[in-house]
């Protein structure tokens, strides 16, 4: 005979409904955190990304098989030009576009993540300090450096960024600055905030414990500070070492401040500077 009492069965009862709608919420949530940065990615690899210029002392990507047509010089008369919509400007403000509906969709989620925004000296100077450790590293070209001592070849490091140098296409146009505006409003402000929701937001707390909403970022364990890391590297190759101690470095403020409003900031400071120094030194593979 079943000696559990009704007051039991209702408690039970209960006890599940709280569990699913507490999963339902943490799935929203999660989802959340993601989407906006999955959106921004997938449209990336679906981008023409080309490579109208290259940097100084920096071989662009598949070099070897690339067409004999100067980077920045006109294709062959022969040769098609992509649609209106296939250009790399015009994908972008695409890209940023959906991104942004993403985040206006999922807006309600990040606002306790944001409850009264106010400016993080410590985080703007980390920031800045940030920037000078990235440009400083990149710069030094250590990846293939590495690579060609345990006898791999630079091409394990995938095709790099896009090299594009909007002002042989663009500089005679009245579309370069609005161009350049949207390009340094995606790097500064819409690239900052969709990965801090995802690396710290999601990934590090995930990793940390199941029940990873109710996670303070100071309390993220070494294996999600790991993940962080390991994510920064698996998503910048070419700047993989960079990649690891930015992110890390980025990863004590997170523990020193547990916001992550002040990690957006640190992240939006260094991305600033470092497009005011890729305009500066025309070092196009840093954006």
């Amino acid at each position: 005979m079943d000696s559990t009492t009704p007051e039991n069965h209702l408690g039970n009862t209960n006890t599940d409904r709280e569990n699913a709608q507490s999963d339902k919420v943490s799935n929203r949530l999660a989802v959340a955190l993601i989407a906006p940065l999955a959106i921004y990615m997938a449209l990336g690899f679906l981008s023409p990304a080309p490579i109208l210029d290259k940097p100084s002392g920096e071989p662009a990507p598949n070099s070897s098989s690339a067409p004999k047509t100067g980077q920045g010089q006109k294709s062959p008369a022969t040769a098609k030009e992509p649609p209106l919509f296939y250009t790399f400007p015009f994908f972008y403000a695409i890209r940023i576009g959906l991104t942004l509906s993403c985040i206006g969709y999922f807006w309600r989620a990040y606002r306790p993540f944001f409850p009264l925004f106010r400016p993080d000296f410590l985080a703007i100077s980390w920031g800045c300090l940030g920037a000078g450790i990235w440009i400083g590293l990149c710069n030094l070209r250590l990846e293939p450096l590495i690579l060609s001592t345990i006898g791999l070849d630079d091409q394990w490091l995938g095709s790099g960024r896009s090299f594009y140098n909007p002002f042989p296409e663009l500089g005679e146009t009245s579309l370069l600055f609005p161009f350049l505006a949207l390009r340094f409003f995606g790097l500064a402000l819409v690239i900052p905030f969709v990965e801090e929701l995802f690396v710290r937001g999601f990934l590090g707390r995930y990793i940390s414990t199941p029940n990873w909403q109710q996670l303070p970022l100071r309390k993220t364990t070494l294996g999600g500070l790991a993940a962080i890391t390991i994510y920064g590297v698996l998503t910048h190759p070419h700047e993989a070492i960079a990649a690891a101690i930015w992110f890390s470095f980025l990863s004590f403020l997170m523990l020193k401040r547990d916001k992550l409003s002040s990690c957006f900031q640190a992240h939006a400071v260094t991305n600033l500077l470092l497009g005011l120094w890729v305009l500066y030194s025309h070092q196009w593979h840093l954006w």
